[in-house]
C-alpha cells in the first residue's frame, strides 16, 4: 500500500502543475490507493473512512473529465463508481451505495450498446452488484431478483461463447440468483434448480484444477446443503454435506485456516443426522 500513497502523492504534484495531463493518472491511483485502504481495513478493522474519502476523490475527477470527454473517461467513471459503492455497502451504507451502484450500471449499458464484447462483462458485474444491494434494502426484493436474473442471462450467454473464462462467473451469477429466488419465498424449487447448477460448475471446474476451484465447490456446496435443509429434503442436504466433508478434510490437510470450516460441516453434518 506504500506505493500506491507514493503514487498517489506523485501525481498530486504533477496535476497541481498540469491538471490536464495528470488529473487522469490521479484519479486511478487514488482508485488503486482506495482499494488497498479497504483491505487494510478489513484485516485492521480500521481506515474505511481514509478508504471512503479516497475513493470519493477518485469519482469527484473522473466524473469532472467525463463530462469534458465521456468517450474517454466515462469507463473510469464507471469503475470508480463501483468502487465507492462497493466500500459504501461494506460500511453499511447501502442506500448511498444503492444510487452509485444504479448510476454505475447505467453507464455500463451505454458503453456496452456500443462496444458489447468489450463492456458486457461489466454490466453483468454492475447488475451483480446491484442485485445485492438491492437485496439488501428494503421493498427491493422484486428489483434485486430481476437485476440477477438479468445477469445470469448474461453470464450464460458468454459462457457458452468462452466457457474456460466465464463459467466460474456464471456460478456466481447463479449463486446469487438461487439466493434471491430463496428470499422471495414460495419460489424453492426454482432456488433449488439454480443451485444444482452452479454445483455441477464448480465440481467441474474444481476436477480441472482443485487447488484454484475447490473451495468455490466448497462453499457452493454448503449453500446447496442448506438449501436442501430448508426444503426438508434431509437425505439429500446430508450427500451434499458429506461431500464437503471430505472436501474440507483435504482442504484443512493442506491449510490450517480450513480447519474451523471442517469443524462446522462436522457440527452441521451431526444436526442433520439429528434430523433423519
Amino acid at each position: 500500500m506504500g506505493t500506491a500513497q507514493e503514487s498517489v502523492t506523485i501525481y498530486r504534484r504533477l496535476a497541481a502543475d498540469n491538471p490536464a495531463l495528470y488529473e487522469p493518472g490521479l484519479a486511478r491511483a487514488l482508485n488503486t490507493l482506495a482499494n488497498g485502504l479497504t483491505e487494510a481495513g478489513g484485516q485492521t478493522g480500521g481506515r474505511t473512512a481514509d478508504a471512503l474519502n479516497t475513493a470519493q476523490e477518485s469519482v469527484t475527477i473522473y466524473r469532472r473529465l467525463a463530462i469534458d470527454n465521456p468517450a474517454l473517461y466515462e469507463p473510469g467513471l464507471a469503475f470508480a463508481l463501483t468502487n465507492l459503492a462497493n466500500g459504501l455497502t461494506e460500511a453499511g451504507r447501502t442506500i448511498e451505495a444503492l444510487k452509485l451502484a444504479q448510476e454505475s450500471l447505467t453507464i455500463y449499458r451505454r458503453l456496452a450498446a456500443d462496444n458489447p464484447a468489450v463492456y458486457e462483462p461489466y454490466v453483468a458485474l454492475a447488475l451483480h452488484n446491484l442485485a445485492n444491494d438491492l437485496a439488501k434494502t428494503a421493498g427491493h426484493r422484486a428489483d434485486a431478483l430481476k437485476h440477477a436474473q438479468e445477469c445470469v442471462t448474461i453470464w450464460r450467454r458468454l459462457a457458452a461463447e468462452n466457457p474456460t473464462l466465464h463459467k466460474p462467473d456464471l456460478a456466481l451469477a447463479l449463486h446469487n440468483l438461487s439466493c434471491r429466488l430463496t428470499e422471495a419465498g414460495g419460489r424453492t424449487t426454482e432456488a433449488l434448480k439454480h443451485a444444482q447448477e452452479f454445483v455441477t460448475i464448480w465440481r467441474k471446474l474444481a476436477a480441472e484444477n482443485p487447488a484454484l476451484h475447490e473451495p468455490g465447490l466448497a462453499r457452493a456446496l454448503q449453500h446447496l446443503a442448506n438449501d436442501l435443509t430448508e426444503a426438508g429434503m434431509n437425505a439429500e442436504a446430508i450427500v451434499s454435506w458429506k461431500e464437503l466433508l471430505r472436501i474440507y478434510e483435504r482442504l484443512a490437510r493442506q491449510d490450517s485456516r480450513f480447519k474451523a470450516h471442517l469443524a462446522r460441516v462436522q457440527r452441521s453434518i451431526g444436526q442433520q443426522n439429528q434430523l433423519e
